[in-house]
């Protein structure tokens, strides 16, 4: 299941880029206009410290369906995050609200804890 998951959102950030490179290869738009017409990103930012300890992926592409955008992780499990860093960033012209009002339920996917998980941890092998 999660595999799937993993697909569909790979599958959804190669379109975006698909259509972004060919829209910048035709010459007729600079990069940042084609990320514009793709939607502008809207930076989750972490509300604590820590390490990211994983990512609900399935949580992530049902937020992102039913809001018609693409959720981006800037950061992956295992990385040292900061009060205020960005670890995703959400693209689509309805995300804006959709990042306001559900902020806490998109920093939810990704837990942060006070330790790396085993599996992150070279120390712990």
């Amino acid at each position: 299941m999660i595999d799937s998951v993993v697909e569909e959102m790979n599958a959804q950030l190669r379109r975006i880029r698909s259509r972004t490179r060919a829209t910048a290869a035709a010459g007729t738009r600079s990069r940042a206009q084609a990320l514009a017409e793709a939607g502008a990103a809207h930076a989750v930012c972490a509300a604590s410290a820590g390490y990211l300890r994983g990512v609900d992926a399935e949580s992530l592409v049902r937020w992102a369906r039913r809001h018609a955008s693409i959720v981006a992780l800037e950061q992956t499990p295992g990385d040292c995050v900061v009060d205020g860093d960005v670890p995703m960033r959400v693209y689509g012209r309805s995300a804006a609200a959709g990042v306001e009002h559900h902020a806490d339920e998109l920093r939810g996917a990704l837990p942060i804890g006070s330790r790396r998980t085993p599996e992150r941890d070279v120390c712990a092998s």
